[in-house]
């Protein structure tokens, strides 16, 4: 079993062969589009609205999602199976080993996976697992503290744009359709309206708007700089992304959190070593091109009012994270 766990050779290139996602409700359960335009098996959900926390949870508004196709009897008794071996864990050893190491749940197919990966059934969100070239490791446990991070996140990128989601559209765990075993905790993707005058961006060939994803956000608070490491390079494959940022938060108390920011310049090559960059008082700023973001022509104008630079401050949503800590372990 130790050495399933250490186990982390993956073939960056494989699998993604150009960006293709459909968007969902952060936290809802998979779902089957039917769609003509789509391969099946996407989730169909569309964020534009801020989301906030109640509680435990994080509530968005999505819109309407299409009809769901029932997974057959082979995909059921997958994820049943899948299922069953996620009851038998005793969460707290599987928590305590994800303080070393990603927990080895069990082999599976790419295709038994993928009819887990968009189920509805899911008694652990496939966002906390990893299919890794026939395993399923699981990376988080869900908490608290990862999402409302998430959640003031996506209020900051919101900022940053100074027109909102106007131009630039923000994703909660995205869901390509044709690789269908990844999803980040957040995405950014140009809004349609720039595909007309004076914009004209261009899609790429067989993407559409729903699939154009162009900055990856991946957020831990149980993984390892290893799967944050072997995660970007599976995002640097897709055709479309230009930026993945990684963030690592550090419990109990928060203390060292850090962050790295890959610009993928050639798809489909392992990102550069790099340290990661702490995240710390008063500021940890993320500077993107919003050109880049937007994938603009160069003769194209920016949108009204949209920053030439999306300035993003990593200490803003941590900040809150501290607030909220017992006064007796803030690192703060």
């Amino acid at each position: 079993m130790d050495a399933a766990e250490d186990w982390l050779s993956v073939p960056p290139t494989h699998g993604l062969i150009s960006s293709s996602n459909k968007v969902k409700e952060v936290d809802s359960k998979r779902g089957r589009s039917n769609s003509s335009t789509k391969d099946a098996d996407s989730k169909q959900r569309q964020i534009e609205e801020k989301p906030s926390l109640t509680g435990n949870q994080m509530i968005v508004v999505p819109a309407p999602t299409v009809d769901i196709q029932e997974p057959n009897r082979r995909e059921s008794m997958a994820i049943n199976s899948i299922n069953q071996t996620i009851k038998t864990l005793d969460l707290k050893l599987v928590e305590k080993k994800l303080q070393k190491r990603k927990f080895y749940l069990r082999d599976a197919s790419l295709s038994d996976w993928e009819a887990f990966f968009t189920s509805e059934d899911q008694q652990l969100k496939s966002k906390n697992m990893e299919w890794m070239e026939g395993k399923i490791f699981i990376v988080e446990l869900p908490s608290l503290q990862h999402d409302e991070f998430v959640a003031e996140l996506y209020s900051v990128l919101r900022d940053a744009t100074h027109t909102g989601t106007k131009f630039l559209r923000i994703a909660l765990a995205a869901y390509q359709t044709n690789v269908r075993r990844l999803e980040p905790d957040l995405c950014l993707l140009p809004h349609r309206v720039l595909g007309q005058p004076p914009y004209n961006v261009q899609l790429p060939p067989g993407v559409d708007w729903d699939d154009f994803h162009t900055v990856k956000w991946e957020v831990a608070w149980s993984k390892t700089w290893a799967d944050l490491d072997w995660k970007a390079n599976q995002w640097a494959t897709a055709g479309t992304v230009i930026y993945i940022i990684c963030i690592k938060l550090e419990p109990p108390n928060l203390v060292n959190c850090s962050y790295k920011v890959h610009h993928v310049v050639n798809h489909g090559v392992n990102m550069p070593a790099m340290v990661p960059i702490s995240i710390a008082a008063p500021k940890a700023v993320v500077h993107l091109d919003s050109r880049l973001v937007l994938q603009l022509p160069a003769i194209s104008p920016l949108p009204p009012n949209f920053a030439p630079q999306l300035d993003i401050d990593l200490f803003a949503p941590l900040a809150v994270l501290l607030a909220n800590l017992p006064p007796a372990t803030a690192a703060i």
